[in-house]
């Protein structure tokens, strides 16, 4: 991995924090781009990216039905078929974070929640080399329920 690769490696990551905070049009702008990164033709891409990517998705994303949520959570479902195996780890453990933020008033927030923890059930259940992963993954969902 070249230096210049390692530091593009960490932009998607850097980006989500400083979204921290930031005016909901541009953090939606920028879900929209990162989505679109690993939706897309992501062979073209370094694994190192798209790992941090995925890493940064899970940290802005929430089950609410803003458009740049919805296609957050359906690019990280197709995260899940990216072929090296640890985007798809860190696939699951940002459905985990994404999972864990919903309103609990909003119906709308139930249900993407809701089939969140469905496809990391799934995960538990027929991922064989992911099942831990799953696991945690399910924890942090069920423990921002909590907090």
């Amino acid at each position: 991995m070249s230096l210049r690769e390692h530091e593009r490696a960490h932009m998607a990551r850097s980006v989500a924090l400083l979204l921290e905070g930031a005016p909901e049009d541009v953090r939606d702008h920028v879900v929209q781009r990162l989505s679109s990164v690993v939706s897309g033709r992501t062979r073209k891409l370094t694994v190192s990216l798209r790992q941090s990517v995925v890493l940064a998705l899970g940290q802005l994303g929430d089950c609410d039905e803003d458009a740049a949520d919805v296609a957050l959570r359906r690019a990280l479902v197709r995260s899940l078929k990216d072929p090296d195996p640890q985007v798809q780890n860190f696939t699951i453990v940002s459905m985990g974070l994404v999972g864990a933020r919903v309103d609990t008033d909003e119906g709308a927030d139930r249900a993407a929640a809701k089939e969140l923890r469905k496809q990391l059930s799934n995960q538990l259940a027929t991922g064989k080399s992911r099942r831990a992963w799953a696991g945690v993954a399910i924890g942090l969902m069920e423990r921002g329920f909590v907090e």
